[in-house]
């Protein structure tokens, strides 16, 4: 796992606190930016999927956007407890996993959890 927002929390992050990780997404050794911002607590109406709120209820949650070694911009609208990189890649770039039970993969226009 790259972060985790517990961690985070315990660290003393707060509301909107923002932090980066560093990370090869596309395997050609260049360094991509994965920006997550810190919410304390999960908001209500956040989820669609029926188990989704019993997930994340009360948790500390992240967002994120990704910036390429290029310079280009991939927004994630998804709100994770955790977010790691897998090795696993589709269409040129590596699944990400955003806790706590999805794998977002990238569709050629954005990551999806289809």
């Amino acid at each position: 796992m790259l972060v985790t927002a517990n961690k985070l929390k315990s660290s003393g992050f707060v509301d909107g606190q923002t932090g980066r990780v560093i990370t090869d997404l596309n395997g050609d050794g260049k360094k991509d930016i994965i920006e997550y911002t810190f919410v304390s607590s999960t908001p209500p109406g956040t989820c669609n999927q029926s188990d989704c709120m019993s997930n994340l209820d009360n948790s500390p949650t992240l967002t994120f956007q990704i910036t390429m070694h290029d310079g280009k911009s991939i927004d994630a609208a998804y709100m994770c407890t955790s977010i790691g990189v897998s090795k696993n890649m589709h269409k040129g770039l590596k699944d990400i996993f955003c806790g706590p039970k999805y794998i977002l993969r990238w569709n050629g226009e954005e990551y999806d959890t289809k």
